[in-house]
């Protein structure tokens, strides 16, 4: 059975219909999702967040905020902006569907998700001139200190550090080409519901201009330093591979 998309709609909490021998209704979950521009920010994680990262930790226990750095006198770089902004799913887009989900094609589902984008309206992305001095300027001593004398050259140990971020006035998430009537959908962003009509790439609003609707994190470890004042010192480490958006779901941050 051959299935189509025939219109799009705003995520979380929103549903479309594929097209074919019957239609059918299916759920699509962005939550925390990866785009190009980053990790869709459902949790409203703030740029300069510091969170602990237990690799060996059951799902639900793998984060956990730590004090974050003072961010107010660190310089930020202004990466990019403009008008409009449109970033494809790269991971994490699940689709569920109100009947047995064997009923759902696999190549729908792969399409689904291919085509889930966020739209964003006069955006800014910008990220801190040097997140290693963030972690590791005088200001982060005594947390710096502490978190060694915890975590220093532990193997299973590594730490999450919001180090940029896409700023939005607007957000709205898209599924396919639209060629229907508008309708009215809810989008839960941050534990809070946002309520929208949509219809191509109408916007939703947000509380507050230029919010962070896009995230970008960096791996660091703490390692010791006897050189340096506190003993230790955060090193950015890159060959960690990881995916958010799972962590961050089951998360209670």
């Amino acid at each position: 059975m051959k299935h189509s998309l025939i219109f799009f709609a705003p995520l979380v909490g929103a549903w479309f219909l594929l097209s074919g021998c019957k239609v059918q209704e299916v759920k699509v979950g962005v939550e925390n999702a990866k785009f190009q521009h980053g990790y869709l920010n459902s949790k409203l994680l703030g740029q300069g967040t510091l969170l602990l990262w237990d690799m060996e930790a059951a799902p639900d226990r793998q984060l956990t905020l730590v004090p974050n750095p003072k961010t107010e006198d660190n310089d930020l770089v202004d990466h990019a902006g403009g008008a409009k902004l449109a970033s494809v799913a790269s991971s994490g887009v699940s689709v569920h569907g109100a009947l047995p989900l064997e009923q759902i094609s696999a190549s729908a589902k792969a399409e689904i998700a291919r085509q889930t984008t966020v739209v964003v309206e006069d955006f800014q992305s910008k990220r801190f001139y040097d997140s290693d001095f963030v972690l590791n300027e005088p200001d982060f001593a005594s947390h710096r200190e502490t978190l060694g004398e915890s975590y220093a050259n532990n193997d299973k140990i590594r730490f999450i550090f919001i180090a940029g971020a896409t700023l939005a006035d607007d957000a709205a998430v898209a599924v396919g080409t639209p060629t229907t009537k508008p309708d009215e959908f809810e989008l839960s962003i941050g534990g809070k519901k946002y309520h929208l009509s949509y219809y191509g790439t109408k916007s939703v609003e947000w509380e507050g201009a230029q919010q962070p609707v896009f995230i970008q994190p960096r791996v660091y470890k703490i390692v010791q330093d006897p050189s340096g004042a506190t003993g230790y010192r955060f090193v950015e480490d890159r060959r960690v591979q990881l995916d958010l958006t799972q962590m961050l779901t089951n998360a209670s941050l």
